[in-house]
């Protein structure tokens, strides 16, 4: 199991694009049998890779875990601004995925990159962070709620007859 002082968590640069796009497919397919839309398509990993390299460009906020050199973990999220016309809120953190590798996916790797960009988040301003996962992502869920995340909306879902 790896120390603590053996982990290093920093922000993405460009030449990790194609690890994240790695790790962002894996950590999509964990999420398949979450939900019964989710099907990845052939081209999956483009679109993540590009979507990965746009929110960069936009100010996305991508940390990654490395260990000796090898990327093992990544949390992605970027600041959302509520259009101020409609409500009188600030500007909002969200948390659109965290990841780590399978052998590390019981250490405290996650809640060290949840406490990062918690950190980066703040020295931003950002008072509020809005973290979105499955009902069924009993995982994230409990890491969130220890994190002192709680639940404030519910998405509900109907499967139509044929």
């Amino acid at each position: 199991m790896l120390g603590d002082n053996e982990m290093k968590i920093r922000e993405i640069k460009e030449e990790d694009l194609d690890k994240i796009t790695y790790l962002a497919f894996h950590a999509q397919k964990r999420e398949v049998p979450f939900d019964p839309i989710l099907r990845l398509s052939e081209d999956a990993q483009y679109y993540i890779h590009s979507w990965l390299k746009e929110n960069l460009l936009m100010g996305g906020k991508i940390l990654i875990a490395e260990h000796e050199g090898e990327i093992v973990g990544f949390i992605w999220g970027w600041i959302v601004q509520k259009p101020l016309e409609i409500f009188k809120v600030e500007s909002i953190g969200y948390i659109y995925q965290v990841y780590v590798k399978e052998q590390l996916k019981n250490t405290t790797l996650k809640d060290k990159l949840l406490e990062s960009i918690t950190r980066a988040f703040k020295e931003e301003g950002i008072k509020y962070i809005i973290a979105d996962c499955y009902i069924k992502d009993t995982e994230n869920i409990e890491l969130y709620k220890n994190q002192g995340f709680e639940p404030r909306a519910l998405t509900l879902m109907k499967k139509l007859e044929e």
